[in-house]
């Protein structure tokens, strides 16, 4: 998801401050004329009602997200991709010649490497980064019925994960499949080594990436192959899939053309329930197993309304009749009661304009195996009422007598207790339980609680599965999926709901969830989506804006399964400076830069001085730091903004783009080697610029140029010639990679030639080589791509990694990052066309007064022109550079007398040097390192130099004139002063 900011707050305050401080606009949801337009999640004004609640930043606006993907890559911009066209890029891919660039070696292609029987996996020793313990969207779940301990979830974007010990860890199992973007699976009743995958989410309008069908496995989820019959669009969309109990080579599937039957275990497949043009077709299917036929229910939306078919006997010559259809029914979920068949409930959205449009309209149920159903709970509109927040957001509905966030098209899902038709569990935003049928319900979960809280589930509901082993006494065991992976709890019967009749306070004042116990299965779960990811100067620690999950950090200290969020809402371009590590920018989405002073503890709004609305900004906005100078940032709407202060202020850097001016920004690039060198390309395929970004103003016309018509996703400079720019384009059918050395004014495209062109696949980002202009890397669709001829001849990065979009390349110290969106990130070494990291061996002087001002002499090897220094995060203001000296000037460190720490170098191909503990900043004159200046200090220098020694002190310590050595002088200066009975002199 991506966000309207959603707060992160650990103290109990208002509400309605709350979503003020954050900037949110409330509005009513807009209404839906059908139901192919789903209404993006909508912020939230604060009502003048103020209650307590803590709320966490809102990390979930699927629909924008989605229509983002979208325009990203599809030629028009709107449409959904067609799926074909991934088929024919792999196609292509696994063609293509192989390289390694932790050793620079040339590999058979994929296709060669398969013949041969070897193991495409072990060809490339990329790490797996992370995050582990941050889930991604999962709508699947399924359990092996005899060994309750396995079990195979499926990510939207990560593929199919294998756990053997109950989600305890988890292991990826597909991630070299055509399609990872699983939506629905099925268990074989008969053998639980057979298993099927349905891809492609097809439950709005402005889609993810189509699906490639069904894919099967005979092995217990190990491998996966396609099935090829369902290789067209009848199968771009897969929402259920169900296997007859009675023959479990029947298969049947809900798609967005209806319904889908096999009778050969997947081989063939025939349309036996057709969706009306108009609609989105199938929602859902359930199938009983107590009859002696196939006896299948399914929701299907046709455009104006949604029906409940029931098919007596599915898998022979039954019919497929209306059961139940209402002119509001809008997205339509089922759940079949395990101990009495005849018993369905359905939980369907609202398909009426209004308050509640898309928030919940009924809970209906059958008794009768649906030939008659019956409305056990709708809802009457009151905002004040739990039970009619089923669908939408409980605690501004409730606590703010409001509503918005109503999500019945996108989370809706409702599940019945394996033993007990009459308890019923239902997810959207948050998880609700009925003990009498659905008539009433009790909250069981609360998104906006503290991570690691008991009552805390991540947001948005997708799937309700019980243990096979459920009896509802010794066994409660039911698993939950949703937009932050899967959650456990052990209590579903015996733990307490919070109900209406007490609600309105542990709901507002963030205790709402009364005994429930949560338990999050994220571990070593790696479905993350980055849109944007950084690496600290050192290369131990690297975040990014995710979707659905804020902004995320993690480090090689700590492992893939302890990243931490350090900012809410649906994360998107990050930055850190260099020469001080507590400075970071992150974002949310739109225009929301915003920046920390203390890494990450807390942030503040940065974008003062910018007057562009929000909205004319990308969903995911980029902004860049300076590579050569972190004071300076840029971003772009439909006009460029640089800051020269950190993002204390902005200013206009531009005039509006001359062709397409409402198309915002969508890629930046600022020379290493002259700040004035900008680019900024934008959604239309105009890549802009200036050579004099330092001086620009509102009134300055950016030259423009048009490479292609597409969607420029990335822009960059060579880090040694400001004269080459590369761009690439993320659009289908269009040129990718293009290069410019005359400084952006005209590009030549580069994608290849014969065997060695690039397939037309989505291309995110570049990064150039800082000592061999011939070495690229690109981040594509389908994983990473280099070329070692500067873009004449392309060969498959063996990644090791899934066919999942690389959405961010990050070159530094000799090791290439890759942020995924749908596996997290990884990291490997790139060896041939890389410097070696420089080296700090000493310092002279070793020290300097917290005023600053002394002259520095650092001495090592592999020292770059450009490169920058720092004196325990300060920064040490570089005069002079050769390969094995700087000289620079210690800059101001107030209120820090006696530190020791790091000195660091850093090249403008963003490797480093350190020398440990290699620096004090000191207070002058302190001899005896008390951080105070007394007589003492006095004492111990003159009595050293009277007795013809020499002060046992550091230097700086006693160095009272600040001529960097210790002389009679000092010893003179300050005696006298303390004679005369005066203070000693201060720093």
């Amino acid at each position: 998801m991506e966000s309207s900011p959603r707060i992160r707050s650990h103290a109990l305050v208002g509400l309605a401050s709350l979503l003020a401080l954050s900037g949110l606009a409330w509005s009513a949801p807009p209404a839906s004329k059908s139901s192919t337009k789903a209404p993006a999640k909508v912020s939230a004004k604060p009502k003048t009602k103020a209650v307590p609640v803590k709320i966490r930043d809102r990390e979930d606006e699927p629909f924008e997200a989605q229509r983002f993907f979208i325009e990203k890559r599809s030629p028009d911009g709107v449409s959904p991709v067609d799926a074909t066209r991934y088929l024919e890029a792999m196609r292509v891919r696994d063609d293509m010649k192989q390289f390694r660039s932790s050793d620079g070696t040339l590999l058979p292609s994929r296709k060669q490497v398969a013949e041969s029987g070897s193991s495409l996996a072990i060809l490339d020793p990329w790490t797996w980064l992370g995050p582990g313990n941050i889930g991604g969207r999962t709508r699947c779940l399924v359990i092996n019925p005899n060994v309750s301990s396995t079990m195979w979830a499926g990510g939207v974007a990560g593929g199919v994960w294998k756990s053997t010990n109950s989600g305890g860890t988890w292991t990826p199992k597909s991630d070299l499949a055509p399609n990872i973007a699983v939506n629905s699976m099925a268990i074989d009743p008969a053998n639980a080594n057979i298993l099927y995958a349905g891809t492609g989410e097809g439950f709005f309008n402005a889609d993810f990436v189509r699906g490639l069908g069904i894919l099967k496995s005979t092995d217990g989820g190990e491998t996966w192959a396609q099935l090829a019959a369902t290789a067209n669009s009848t199968f771009h969309y897969v929402n259920k899939l169900v296997v007859s109990a009675l023959n479990s080579s029947r298969v049947y599937a809900a798609t967005r053309a209806g319904i889908q039957r096999s009778t050969d275990a997947g081989a063939t497949w025939s349309q036996v329930l057709t969706a009306p043009v108009g609609g989105i077709g199938a929602h859902d299917l359930v199938i009983r197993t107590d009859q002696a036929t196939d006896v299948v229910l399914a929701s299907v939306d046709e455009g104006a309304t949604t029906t409940i078919y029931r098919n007596l006997d599915a898998g022979g010559a039954g019919m497929w009749s209306p059961s139940y259809t209402d002119a509001r029914l809008n997205r339509t979920t089922l759940a079949l009661a395990k101990s009495n068949q005849a018993y369905v409930y359905a939980l369907a959205a609202d398909r009426a304009a209004g308050t509640f449009n898309n928030g919940l309209y009924a809970v209906l149920r059958t008794t009768d195996g649906g030939g008659t159903w019956g409305i056990r709970y709708q809802n009457d509109g009151d905002t004040t009422k739990l039970a009619n927040s089923l669908l939408t957001n409980a605690p501004v509905q409730i606590c703010n007598a409001a509503s918005g966030f109503n999500q019945g098209w996108y989370d809706n899902v409702i599940g019945v207790d394996p033993v007990n038709p009459e308890r019923v569990f239902v997810g959207g935003i948050d998880l609700f339980r009925s003990d009498n049928g659905g008539t009433s319900w009790g909250i069981l979960s609360l998104w906006y609680a503290n991570v690691g809280a008991a009552n805390y589930v991540h947001a948005d509901q997708h799937g309700i599965f019980f243990d096979p082993g459920y009896n509802g006494a010794a066994n409660q065991r039911m698993y939950v999926s949703n937009d932050g992976g899967l959650f456990r709890t052990d209590l579903a019967v015996t733990g307490t709901p919070v109900t209406d009749a007490s609600v309105a306070g542990p709901l507002c004042n963030g205790t709402a969830g009364g005994t429930f116990s949560w338990t999050s299965l994220s571990n070593n779960y790696g479905v993350t989506q980055f849109y944007n990811g950084a690496v600290y100067p050192d290369g131990t620690q690297y975040f990014g804006g995710t979707q659905d999950n804020g902004t995320l950090r993690g480090t090689d200290g700590t492992g893939p399964n302890a990243w931490t969020r350090i900012q809410g809402g649906d994360g998107g371009y990050v930055a850190v400076a260099p020469n001080n590590t507590q400075i970071l920018f992150a974002e949310t989405t739109n225009l929301s830069i915003r920046k920390s002073t203390n890494g990450g503890g807390s942030f503040t709004s940065a974008v003062s001085g910018i007057t562009e609305p929000s909205s004319n900004f990308r969903f995911i906005n980029p902004f860049r730091m300076d590579p050569s100078n972190p004071q300076i940032l840029w971003t772009a709407g439909r006009f460029p903004w640089r800051t020269s202060n950190q993002a204390t202020t902005w200013s206009q850097a531009g005039a509006a783009w001359t062709s397409s001016s409402t198309s915002a920004g969508s890629a930046i690039a600022i020379a290493k080697t002259d700040s004035n060198y900008v680019l900024v390309g934008r959604g239309s395929g105009h890549i802009n610029k200036t050579t004099t970004g330092l001086t620009s103003s509102s009134l300055t016309t950016w030259s423009e140029s048009r490479p292609a018509l597409g969607y420029v996703s990335w822009v960059e400079f060579s880090p040694v010639d400001k004269n080459i720019a590369y761009a690439t384009y993320s659009t289908f059918g269009v040129g990718k990679v293009w290069k410019s050395t005359d400084a952006g004014s005209s590009w030549t495209q580069i994608d290849g030639s014969g065997g060695g062109a690039l397939p037309d696949i989505p291309v995110h980002s570049i990064q150039i080589s800082p000592t061999d202009g011939q070495r690229l890397a690109i981040g594509t669709d389908l994983g990473v791509f280099t070329s070692t001829d500067g873009g004449g001849t392309w060969l498959v990065e063996n990644s090791g990694f899934a066919n999942t979009p690389v959405e961010t390349l990050v070159l530094q110290n000799s090791t290439l990052w890759a942020f995924t969106h749908g596996r997290g990130t990884y990291k490997t070494a790139v060896q041939g066309g890389m410097s070696p990291a420089p080296t700090v061996s000493s310092v002279n002087p070793s020290c300097a007064s917290t005023t600053g001002g002394r002259t520095i002499t650092i001495t090592g090897t592999g020292f770059q022109a450009g490169a920058t220094a720092t004196l325990i995060g300060t920064a040490c203001n570089v005069t002079n550079v050769t390969a094995t000296t700087i000289t620079c000037t210690a800059g101001l460190r107030a209120n820090a007398p006696s530190v020791v720490g790091n000195v660091v170098v850093t090249n403008p191909d963003m490797q480093a040097g350190t020398l440990t503990n290699g620096f004090n900043y000191a207070l002058r004159g302190d001899t005896n390192n008390n951080s105070a200046l007394t007589a003492a200090d006095t004492f111990y220098l003159n009595l050293a130099i009277f007795l013809g020694g020499s002060p046992v002190v550091s230097l700086c310590q006693g160095d009272t004139n600040s001529n960097n050595v210790q002389t009679g002088a000092d010893a003179f200066f300050l005696n006298l002063y303390v004679f005369l009975g005066g203070p000693a002199p201060g720093p």
